[in-house]
């Protein structure tokens, strides 16, 4: 019989190896849970985290329109006197029924009810400037010489 030769199998450290999967592990899970919080707590912020801004007329009106401009110039707009908002400092157009457009301000706090009085202005007549805008803008371009 030959000599047979032993086969040796090679020996492994699987200590560092299985130390770092539970490491990685551990990780993902941790990163997985934080993510999950963050989210939720993001929704509640943006859900829970409003004040009631209302605009009251002061007649009854049928149609109002309010623009609201925030601090950093962005604009939402709303068809009813009563909405729900972040806390902050708000430029406010209000326009109802066909009157002029009224320019107000509020400061809406956390979990309370800004109240801005609108006083409705009706909407003006035009001026005889504005007429005669008008008339100059109807002319063709050869009656030049009539009187501007």
């Amino acid at each position: 019989m030959p000599p047979t030769a032993e086969k040796t199998t090679p020996v492994v450290k699987r200590g560092k190896v299985e130390a770092a999967d539970t490491y990685l592990g551990l990780a993902s899970k941790l990163l997985t849970i934080f993510a999950a919080l963050s989210t939720v707590t993001f929704w509640a912020y943006s859900t829970y985290y409003i004040g009631t801004l209302e605009i009251r007329p002061n007649k009854s009106v049928e149609y109002l329109t309010v623009k609201i401009y925030d601090e950093r110039g962005a604009e939402s707009v709303y068809h009813t006197g009563r909405m729900k908002v972040v806390p902050g400092r708000y430029q406010i157009t209000a326009t109802a029924d066909d009157s002029t457009p009224s320019m107000m301000q509020a400061d809406v706090k956390f979990n309370a009810t800004t109240i801005v009085p609108y006083v409705v202005q009706e909407k003006s007549e035009p001026a005889a400037e504005e007429e005669e805008s008008s008339q100059k803008e109807n002319r063709r371009w050869w009656q030049i010489w009539k009187k501007n």
